[in-house]
């Protein structure tokens, strides 16, 4: 849809004033004429006649003051009401048959008789060009009576001169069907939809009504205009003085009112004076120097975009050149504020000889109603250039349209004639160089032939607006992306109508710095008086509901202004559609493009097509509903989709080439879950999750779509935490990205989620149907996987993890073999957990069992050789033999550096144990030197808050204090004790440990009162962990007593 981002009131202008009183004034002229017999006859016509004299004086006060009865009750809209009805009142006088013939009996002879209401006269106006072809009627020469002209203020204004009293032809009373009206076809500008507007700024509340009521006078001053037309072929008769006498007697009660409300203003010395400057200035013709006419009135409420109005300039330059057209196109997202843009610049930033034009580029359709609208202003432009009577049939030629033009001012048109050519041949004429075009919404270029758009020659300012980003390209025009509205602007936007900055910042992030959506939400505040933190829980609580509201120019609230986007973006490649949809269910913070390209595979939709993956981000790209980025790091292309249009195509779904919102909870419900499951696919699949697989790149890829991840875990927590319903598409590709999450979280250190995600796959694995050895085997390793997490989580539990392993081992050696990877991983699994139950013997054979199995049928070069080989390496740690151990170890490190994967955490893991046999070998320095190296690692890989960057902080700080290095020992204890705190809070057994680490090194460097302070929050730790009887409560307390006491080193340091 085309629209305004800021939609404002779009309300007619002044002209309908001077419609009514043409209406009028050729009522007099007509029935002033109609034969009457009787002295009564003639004196009620001759009253009649003094009713009309102060109808023409009235008139000529408004030309006094200025002749814009918009402009002069701009502060009083009742009164303009008030005016506007009574100046239809007197018109509709003259118009309506019926109440011609039965109440003021006024009758026709001849044809006459066989007119009918108002409704069906209306067609006969139609013909007047062919009447107008066949003679022009003699007129009455009134000069200067109606005039339009550009007043001091570059506003279209109606000026009204006073006339010459009118006089019937050599005193008869008969109307001649020759005779004419001077008044009726007198020029009349076209509907002017901003100058009433622009005046009226205190017309909020009110705007609605005003608005109705001008349009309905408008439609009855045409019928009434077209009725009189057909008047003028008949001649009238009176056939009742009495009758007659009840015509004056409403023509008089109207013209009192009018003078009574209207006497005030009018006698304003300042509107007298401005009035005069007025007439002077309107003397003078400029043929190309046209009234600016823009769609809507200038926004008083706009702020900001100084930035983009600064890039207009500079590829417009700030004049027109005459010899080299410039072209601008402003490109974005629906809602994003281009058309408020363009309007803006259109009101404050063209200069004052330059006309401006407006062409709804939508469609054909919308370019020729635009055309016809300013086809119709210049034809009362041009009327102003002959003194009196408009001459139509030349302005049709000074136009460059002859003979298309009726005798009313009307544009003829015929079938299959182009407005927009009529208009575009008016821009290309000589001398017609100072002008500037705003073709706004041009999104289809398939609809529209850029070629068929462009007016001929070389000259003028163009500005486009546009969501499709090849429409520059095609146009040849310069490129202006538009951004979010800034913070600082759009609280400006929001705050003007209401005080609450803090909740104003929030809504300004939840909508995205969308100026409609901002618009929407002030509007809205100020119809249901609500304020900001309201408004904020509304929209917090039902961001959709709110947004969906009907706004002016957007029936579907919010979302319309994508929706013709999108619909074209499916009509053009229906896979872009799809991609939107996974695209909303990602996060919004960045999507590379390099997750799409690896999780291709899930997108079934594509049938694995990347030249269709690439069409469908190019086609979004284009269609503004995506926008392409760099990284930071600018190592790669990321997409950004704004937050409601995310929010919109969740909650949408194509119908044919249509797409509808979904209003209904349950239908938005079915659509999430698709939805939720497409984005666990592809995150699912994008990522390696077996450790032997993982190179370097792996985690620079995760790092960059940790958010999805993190997204990835919450909706699988929203739909899989509980049980999962039957009617649920469970199926092995699910069972397998859910698995796949799991493993990623144990990766990256975060141990309580990974458990929690293996067992979700691993019940989704035993709710398949389809129980074939590859499903069985994967239900294995995810089982085997399950346990190995829990061992590196748990600090206890280590026997019960040891008989699940053997169970797990012995249903794989009878599936798989006993040489099968899956196999030996769950092997080498079970002999960590022995280690680690104490029972280092069996550990070791069944390490050296698995070691036998990988070489034998893996080989060395396999990257699970360092696995095993590591894993060896520090069972012989354990069991006290350091020599093997640092064999296995050394062995283990060069496999890793050997398959150039430096990077990969399990090069950290074989680093701490190489660091963990020096430092029971007491070569603290040598152990230093590889826990350095490991913790330098891990935190460039997982950063901070990640627990093996957090365990290599205690090991170092350990190491220090065995050295004497206190302070060294403390900067890392208070990292750990940091890190703990980040990853699990202050009461968990981790966090205890670095409490109790950071005290007993302040008490090696007799900082008592640290220590005490440190003792009391492990004992606050302990009591809430353990409670009061537990044995590490009580140690706790012993420390708090003795570092209490009035006499302890802690007082004594004081």
């Amino acid at each position: 849809m085309t629209g305004f981002e800021i939609a404002g009131v779009v309300l007619a202008g002044p002209a309908v004033v001077a419609q009514l009183l043409n209406v009028s004034i050729e009522g007099y002229k007509i029935f002033s004429e109609a034969q009457a017999a009787g002295k009564e006859l003639h004196r009620c016509q001759q009253d009649l006649g003094v009713v009309q004299h102060r109808l023409e004086d009235w008139i000529g006060d408004l030309a006094n003051v200025g002749g814009d009865l918009s402009a002069v009750f701009e502060k009083e809209p009742q009164r303009y009401i008030t005016i506007l009805q009574t100046l239809a009142y007197i018109a509709e006088v003259f118009v309506k048959v019926e109440q011609l013939q039965s109440k003021y009996g006024i009758k026709s002879v001849g044809p006459a008789e066989h007119l009918s209401p108002v409704t069906s006269i209306q067609s006969t106006e139609t013909n007047n060009s062919n009447e107008a072809a066949r003679g022009r009627r003699k007129r009455d020469r009134i000069k200067g009576f109606f005039r339009v002209e550009k007043s001091v203020s570059d506003d279209s204004k109606l000026l009204l001169l006073p006339p010459k009293p009118l006089h019937s032809d050599g005193g008869t009373l008969s109307l001649s069907r020759k005779a004419a009206s001077s008044f009726t076809n007198l020029p009349l500008p076209s509907n002017n939809e901003n100058t009433f507007l622009k005046h009226s700024r205190d017309l909020e509340h009110v705007i609605p009504d005003v608005n109705i009521i001008v349009n309905q006078m408008e439609k009855k001053a045409e019928q009434y205009q077209q009725t009189l037309s057909t008047y003028r072929r008949y001649e009238w008769v009176f056939s009742g003085h009495e009758e007659l006498r009840t015509l004056v007697g409403d023509l008089d009660r109207y013209t009192t009112q009018l003078e009574q409300i209207t006497k005030f203003r009018f006698q304003s010395d300042e509107l007298t004076e401005q009035g005069m400057l007025a007439y002077q200035q309107s003397l003078a013709f400029s043929e190309f120097r046209i009234p600016t006419k823009l769609p809507l009135p200038q926004d008083p409420n706009f702020c900001g975009r100084e930035d983009v109005f600064a890039k207009i300039k500079q590829c417009l330059g700030t004049e027109i050149d005459t010899s080299l057209r410039r072209v601008v196109v402003l490109v974005g997202l629906g809602g994003i504020g281009k058309s408020q843009i363009a309007l803006e610049y259109g009101y404050r930033h063209t200069a004052p000889d330059c006309s401006v034009f407006w062409i709804n580029a939508t469609n054909q359709e919308t370019v020729n109603l635009s055309s016809l609208r300013i086809m119709e202003t210049l034809i009362c432009h041009y009327s102003t250039k002959y003194r009196g009577l408009a001459d139509f049939a030349r302005i049709s030629t000074d136009l460059g349209v002859p003979g298309r033009i009726n005798s009313s001012g009307k544009l003829v048109v015929e079938t299959g004639q182009s407005l927009w050519e009529m208009f575009r041949a008016w821009l290309s004429k000589d001398g017609n160089t100072n002008w500037c075009l705003v073709i706004d919404g041009y999104d289809d270029t398939n609809l529209i032939n850029p070629s068929d758009l462009l007016p001929p020659g070389r000259h003028g300012h163009i500005i486009v607006t546009s969501r499709n980003m090849e429409v520059a390209g095609s146009l040849r025009g310069d490129f202006i992306e538009i951004p979010e509205i800034e913070q600082a602007s759009g609280l400006e936007l929001l705050v003007r109508v209401r005080q609450a900055r803090d909740a104003a910042e929030k809504i300004i992030g939840i909508l995205g710095g969308l100026p409609l959506a901002l618009a929407q939400a002030a509007a809205y505040m100020m119809a249901v008086k609500d304020d900001f933190v309201r408004y904020l829980k509304r929209l917090t609580g039902n961001l959709s509901r709110i947004l969906g509201k009907p706004f002016p120019s957007y029936p579907d609230g919010v979302f319309s202004c994508w929706k013709l986007s999108v619909e074209a973006a499916n009509r053009h490649n229906p896979y872009a559609i799809g991609l939107l949809r996974l695209c909303a269910f990602l996060s919004g913070d960045g999507i590379p493009e390099e997750l799409l390209y690896r999780g291709i595979k899930s997108m079934h939709w594509l049938s694995h097509g990347i030249s269709r993956l690439d069409d469908s981000i190019d086609d979004l790209v284009k269609f503004s509903l995506i926008k392409r980025k760099l990284s930071p790091k600018g190592d790669g292309r990321a997409l950004w989709i704004h937050p409601l249009v995310q929010l919109m195509a969740r909650e949408s779904c194509h119908k044919g080439e249509s797409i509808v919102h979904e209003r209904l909870p349950e239908r938005q419900q079915v659509l999430r879950k698709q939805g939720v499951r497409d984005a666990l696919c592809l995150v699912g699949t994008s990522v390696e999750a077996e450790s032997y697989l993982r190179k370097g790149l792996d985690w620079t890829f995760e790092k960059s779509i940790a958010t999805h991840i993190a997204l990835c875990y919450e909706y699988i927590s929203e739909y899989f935490s509980h049980n999962v319903e039957k009617e649920d598409a469970v199926d092995e590709e699910l069972a397998l990205v859910v698995y796949n999450l799991g493993e990623i979280n144990f990766h990256w250190g975060r141990n309580d989620q990974a458990v929690q995600v293996l067992q979700i796959a691993d019940r989704l694995y035993e709710m398949l149907p389809d129980q074939s050895r590859n499903v069985h085997a994967a239900a294995l390793h995810t089982k085997e996987q399950l346990v190995f997490v829990k061992m590196e989580q748990s600090r206890s539990g280590w026997p019960e993890l040891v008989e699940e392993a053997k169970e797990i081992l012995v249903e794989q050696e009878e599936l798989l073999g006993g040489n099968h990877r899956h196999t030996l991983e769950t092997m080498d699994t079970t002999a960590m957990c022995l280690r680690r139950a104490g029972r280092l013997d069996d550990a070791l054979e069944l390490h050296l069992r698995c070691l036998k199995g990988v070489t034998e049928s893996l080989g060395i070069r396999d990257a699970y050789f360092s696995v095993i080989t590591n894993n060896l390496g520090y069972t012989y740690t354990m069991r006290g033999e350091y020599d093997k151990a640092l064999e296995y170890l050394t062995m283990s490190l060069n496999c890793k550096l050997a398959l150039e994967d430096e990077k990969k955490r399990g090069m950290f893991v074989t680093l701490s144990n190489l660091a963990s046999t020096y430092e029971w070998l007491g070569q603290f320095d040598k152990a230093l030197e590889f826990y350095h190296r490991a913790q330098s690692g891990y935190e460039e890989m997982f950063g901070l808050a990640n627990s093996k960057t957090t365990e290599s902080a205690y090991d170092l700080s350990y190491v220090y204090t065995k050295l004497g290095r206190f302070e060294d020992a403390l900067k890392w204890g208070l990292q750990c004790f940091e890190g703990y705190t980040n990853l699990h809070g202050r009461v968990h057994a981790s966090t205890l440990i670095a409490m109790y680490n950071v005290m007993v090194i302040y008490e090696k460097l007799e900082r008592f009162d640290e220590v005490f302070r440190w003792a009391k929050d492990c004992l606050e730790t302990c009591r809430r962990l353990y409670g009061e009887d537990h044995e590490s409560t009580r140690n706790a307390l012993t420390w708090v007593e003795f570092y209490g006491r009035e006499d302890s080193p802690s007082s004594s340091s004081s």
